[in-house]
């Protein structure tokens, strides 16, 4: 498995996640492997990433997106907590 793919199966998995303990971690892993690839590509910068690059903007977006609407829906008083799964990275 490349670099590259590696980011985008922890973003697939974060955003497939519905344990809302997990997700966290997930969201946190997905995160952290798109910066890393970023860094990466700003230090091998070859001028054919740009794809790479908007996928990733949009990854990121849709993570923030994601962790806004959890905070949202775990603040409301009625949902119960869940406990955390061992199924997380």
């Amino acid at each position: 498995m490349t670099k590259d793919v590696s980011w985008r199966e922890l973003y697939k998995a974060a955003i497939l996640e519905l344990d809302p303990v997990a997700l966290h971690k997930r969201i946190e892993a997905a995160h952290a492997a798109i910066q890393q690839r970023i860094l990466e590509l700003q230090s091998n910068y070859d001028g054919t990433s740009g794809a790479e690059q908007r996928e990733m903007v949009d990854a990121l977006n849709s993570l923030r997106a994601v962790q806004k609407v959890e905070f949202r829906l775990s603040s409301e008083p009625n949902r119960p907590r869940r406990e955390p799964t061992s199924e997380a990275p």
